[in-house]
């Protein structure tokens, strides 16, 4: 309506001001149902996890920022065994960590146990694998990025170049507020 309306109409302010009006509650509502979203996924995590892993993982100053499916290529990180690489998880990303539970069965209903945690702390260098193409099958790259954080460095496939994507730009956001928080 906005575009259709001359700047010179008297209603045009009046039309922008509505515009504006309904971005601002469209934006409140989209981050009302993420958050919503995010409580509930958060409940889930804590049903499948032990209490000692609810007490160390569930912190009330980790908030969720995105979750799905990825699998673990390589690590160097000791907390993840060889049993969990090559292996698609379960994977949430929390404002400083990275939790990865094992499926039961492909639904997304079945989780049966954390796999591992990985601190996110000094997160940085996300990044392709063109540099350590050798080791992958031709084309992989393209789905696979790699994080290092801490001492160590980790490589993810992804299902899809869009996933990919996402996932690393959801890693960087995550090290920009962890490099902003450390000043």
């Amino acid at each position: 309506m906005l575009k259709n309306t001359d700047q010179s109409n008297e209603d045009y302010e009046n039309i922008a001001k509505a515009l504006e009006a309904v971005l601002a509650i469209s934006n409140f509502l989209n981050t009302k149902m993420f958050e919503k979203n995010a409580r509930k996924k958060l409940k889930r995590l804590f049903t499948i996890l032990s209490e000692q892993d609810r007490n160390s993982i569930l912190k009330p100053y980790r908030k969720f920022v995105f979750d799905g499916f990825l699998e673990v290529t390589a690590s160097t990180d000791e907390h993840v065994s060889n049993n969990f690489l090559n292996v698609n998880l379960y994977v949430i990303l929390l404002s400083d960590i990275l939790v990865a539970c094992e499926l039961v069965d492909e639904s997304e209903q079945y989780l049966k146990c954390l796999a591992f945690t990985l601190e996110l702390d000094n997160l940085e260098n996300i990044r392709g694998v063109d540099e350590i193409e050798a080791f992958f099958e031709p084309g992989d790259q393209e789905l696979m990025f790699r994080f290092d954080a801490s001492s160590s460095s980790t490589v993810v496939r992804c299902d899809t170049r869009e996933e990919r994507q996402v996932w690393k730009s959801k890693f960087e956001q995550v090290a920009t507020e962890l490099k902003e928080k450390q000043k």
